[in-house]
């Protein structure tokens, strides 16, 4: 009888992936030149990360792939379908997480994208070197994913 891998769950899978995620993310803005050159919060730096958002910003309306985990540290998974209205400077998001639907939308601040969903506090999102988006919600107790399908 052969032992099963703790590491071939689902769970494991997810957190594994989320942990490569935030780990190249990590790197690519650490390792970023324009940041070698100057601090955060530098002209420079403004300048990578809005040609991030701007490349993000071109391949929307899209599908992506969305994996987050809980304040409860439990996880889930779903899509979600995004669009940017460029008269209002304003990203839509629609989620689709099991049977449950959520909607929200709101402004980018700051290199942020700020989505107000009915909940207390905003989901805020940030766009990565991939052009996937990673963010908090529930006042940065839970975190998500979300990548292109």
């Amino acid at each position: 009888m052969r032992s099963a891998n703790p590491f071939a769950s689902p769970a494991w899978v997810l957190i594994l992936t989320l942990a490569l995620l935030v780990g190249l993310s990590a790197f690519a803005f650490i390792s970023t030149p324009a940041m070698a050159k100057k601090g955060p919060g530098s002209q420079e730096t403004s300048e990578v990360r809005g040609d991030q958002v701007e490349a993000f910003l071109s391949t929307l309306p899209a599908r992506f792939q969305v994996d987050g985990v809980n304040p409860d540290g439990s996880f889930y998974s779903g899509t979600a379908q995004l669009s940017f209205d460029t008269a209002s400077l304003t990203l839509t998001v629609n989620w689709q997480i099991g049977s449950n639907a959520y909607s929200g939308s709101g402004p980018l601040e700051n290199g942020s994208f700020i989505i107000n969903w009915g909940d207390t506090t905003p989901a805020i999102y940030t766009v990565t070197p991939e052009l996937a988006l990673s963010g908090t919600w529930a006042g940065g107790a839970a975190s998500e994913i979300m990548t292109r399908r």
